[in-house]
């Protein structure tokens, strides 16, 4: 695997990220009981990246979400480091930034939020809304997380994963996760198929002819690319 230091959010994170599968979206690849997803939902994943490729250009994933829920993923961004502060605190321990991390095939990745420094531990941090975050801490972060926690574990090497979800107002849920090794077995050949079906999609896509913008339509193009219509 290789390390990327780059700030999230960023050009050259964004550049690192087009059209590769991500642990975030794992769960478009991997049910949490260890399962394919349906072909519909494997497919939109697919053609999705398909047209991170073709265009070269990064789609927003703010696009894919409802209008009420952008509150709470400034809410997120804002509050990060204020957890990894806390959890840093908690833990003893400094955490260094977790930048852009691709397998050893270069052909997946991952953006943890930080790493355990001088130990072999990523970081996954969670700022949700209050009533997400009370869930966590009653019943604990729910299966939904299982495919991006473990897409993270393998794709860094790291021995376990610090999943923590912070809220300013309320008490932090902080969960050690270890390698499923059962889940892993489920995980690991399907990444591969996505993978093998991604590149032969793009070259069939290719082969049907040009794909560009023209340049007359290209801030329209540019906003529905990025996702940005949607809070027009």
């Amino acid at each position: 695997m290789t390390i990327h230091h780059c700030e999230q959010g960023s050009a050259e994170w964004r550049a690192l990220r087009r059209g590769r599968p991500t642990a975030s979206n794992f769960g478009e690849i991997i049910t949490q009981a260890g399962q394919q997803t349906s072909r519909d939902r494997w497919n939109r994943y697919r053609n999705k990246l398909l047209c991170e490729r073709l265009f070269n250009r990064s789609i927003d994933e703010l696009g894919d979400r409802d209008i009420s829920d952008l509150k709470w993923v400034k809410h997120g961004r804002d509050n990060e480091a204020r957890a990894a502060d806390k959890l840093s605190e908690m833990l003893k321990m400094q955490l260094d930034p977790g930048g852009f991390v691709t397998d050893r095939k270069n052909r997946a990745g991952c953006s943890p939020d930080r790493f355990v420094r001088e130990r072999n531990e990523c970081v996954e941090i969670k700022c949700p809304s209050p009533w997400q975050h009370l869930g966590i801490l009653l019943d604990g972060p729910g299966a939904q997380y299982k495919p991006q926690v473990q897409g993270e574990i393998y794709i860094t090497r790291c021995d376990c994963c610090h999943f923590f979800s912070f809220h300013p107002f309320m008490p932090s849920a902080h969960v050690v996760t270890f390698p499923d090794a059962p889940f892993l077995a489920h995980l690991i050949p399907l990444l591969e198929r996505f993978c093998n079906e991604l590149d032969e999609t793009e070259r069939r896509a290719r082969q049907l002819g040009i794909f560009q913008i023209d340049e007359r339509d290209w801030p329209e193009a540019e906003k529905e690319l990025r996702g940005e219509a949607v809070l027009q």
